[in-house]
């Protein structure tokens, strides 16, 4: 089911569209969400989608094991590998895309990498692989795409072929290992240690990690994840701390050691994110890490501290928002919103015709607020921002003095207010709060009596018509005075 803009609308058909967004809305705090499915009889390659990105013009690509579709908005279209055709993509199952700095982008297939050209809408293949030299993860750089592949380092630019760089023999590599560039360093996280591969002179270097008693730090099998603070400074975090580079020492030194915490231990978390200041880790007792980046401080978050009956939820997945928030999924079909800033913390629930009881979920929202959401088996749920068309403002009595329902006109005072004739007399409407004050000059105030009309002229002056011999009363707004002219 697809939803058109138009470009005139009749007050029945607009009754309607209120009726239908009124009977089809998500509940997330004072936010209502108007939502549309997609599903393969729109046009979708698969009712699965694995994951979401967006582009620099607007496109909006699903991952499936069954192709890549592009959405523009309005229609889908379906990219699948065709074996007698090069330009074709490389595989139907896309795990992943990434944009470099030139915007070029890229998508890894099953066992390769391709470059999409979207003037013909073809994709030129850069790298594949075989079994044993299976992927690992990549990152967007400076002047390339940095790929991790079993034993090798991979740098990849749209114009050159695929560069090896062997990794060290010693390095004991870890699945989907975190990796960052920073200042012509590319450094990667292993089981065993840290290095950095210096893009300048093509070498890999063990980093050296202390501690604040100043003994070794050995990585640990743990949610480390690498990030560059807001200093420029790369750093990482671990159950045990936080960690920042020493660029003179060219080293690792410890910042902050955080307290033991059992639920740290164990596997490598399957989600993490950084967001802003912050790091956030799903752990393995279905709660969050926060770790605070400049200042190191960690915060456990679990949904029933926030919720007294939502015992048992687990958190099972965090993706990032389009402002300060976070997303986070969990094992039932419940959604949650999370502002770091000021710890609030929001539910909401899909509602509808189509099956969202799954919990199986992956969540993006784009740069204009709409949020989209895969549930597994059954489709592409698009969730917009309902906009208020109609809102009522009345006077509140805790503001002024003299409060009237009986409005007699209205008039634009400057652009960010109204001004309000009521029965009681003149009102200054501030519309960005939806706030009433009074409205007086010097030595007169227009409240409490009742006027008949109100009319701002072309000079933005102002006149006001008295009932009962009161006059025409004329307020000047260059020289902030006022007076009676008849």
């Amino acid at each position: 089911m697809k939803i058109r803009a138009c470009h005139k609308i009749s007050w029945k058909k607009l009754i309607s569209c209120l009726c239908f967004f009124y009977s089809y809305t998500w509940s997330y705090g004072q936010q209502q969400y108007g939502f549309t499915f997609y599903t393969r009889e729109d046009g979708i390659a698969s009712a699965t989608i694995t994951g979401i990105a967006k582009d620099s013009t607007g496109f909006l690509w699903l991952f499936s094991e069954n192709g890549l579709t592009r959405f523009d908005g309005y229609d889908f279209k379906i990219f699948q590998n065709n074996p007698s055709d090069v330009l074709s993509i490389s595989s139907p199952y896309i795990s992943d895309m990434l944009i470099d700095s030139k915007k070029n982008i890229y998508f890894h297939a099953y066992n390769s990498i391709s470059k999409y050209n979207p003037s013909h809408n073809t994709f030129t293949r850069l790298l594949s692989y075989f079994n044993n030299e299976y992927f690992l993860g990549w990152r967007s750089g400076k002047n390339c795409i940095w790929v991790m592949v079993k034993g090798s380092l991979i740098a990849i630019t749209p114009d050159n072929p695929a560069t090896y760089y062997a990794l060290p023999a010693e390095f004991l590599i870890r699945n989907k290992p975190h990796m960052i560039e920073s200042d012509n360093n590319f450094f990667i996280i292993g089981h065993n240690k840290i290095i950095r591969f210096d893009i300048e002179k093509k070498e890999f270097f063990d980093v050296p990690t202390f501690l604040l008693s100043g003994n070794n730090y050995e990585p640990e099998n743990t949610s480390m994840r690498l990030f560059v603070d807001k200093e420029g400074t790369p750093g990482f975090c671990s159950s045990s701390g936080l960690f920042k580079y020493d660029k003179a020492g060219k080293k690792f030194l410890q910042k902050v050691a955080f307290y033991p915490n059992p639920a740290t231990a164990g596997p490598f978390p399957s989600s993490v994110i950084l967001r802003n200041n912050y790091s956030f880790a799903v752990l393995n007792n279905g709660t969050l890490q926060q770790v605070d980046l400049n200042v190191g401080s960690e915060k456990i978050i679990s949904l029933s501290n926030h919720f007294d009956n939502e015992k048992g939820i687990l958190i099972k997945a965090v993706y990032t928002g389009k402002g300060n928030n976070i997303w986070l999924t969990t094992n039932t079909p419940k959604f949650y919103s999370y502002h770091p800033e000021t710890g609030l913390m929001e539910a909401f629930e899909a509602k509808g015709e189509k099956n969202t009881t799954r919990n199986n979920y992956f969540i993006f929202e784009d740069e204009n607020g709409i949020v989209w959401i895969s549930i597994a088996g059954s489709g592409l749920v698009k969730a917009e921002p309902v906009r208020k068309i109609f809102d009522l403002q009345r006077p509140s009595d805790s503001k002024i003095v003299y409060v009237s329902d009986n409005i007699r006109g209205i008039s634009e005072w400057t652009k960010d207010s109204v001004l309000v004739n009521t029965i009681n007399g003149v009102l200054l409407l501030n519309k960005s709060t939806s706030q009433f004050a009074n409205f007086s000059y010097p030595e007169k105030s227009f409240s409490g009596s009742a006027y008949s009309k109100i009319i701002v002229d072309k000079d933005t002056n102002l006149w006001i018509a008295g009932w009962q011999r009161q006059g025409l009363f004329y307020v000047n707004r260059k020289t902030f005075t006022w007076n009676v002219t008849c």
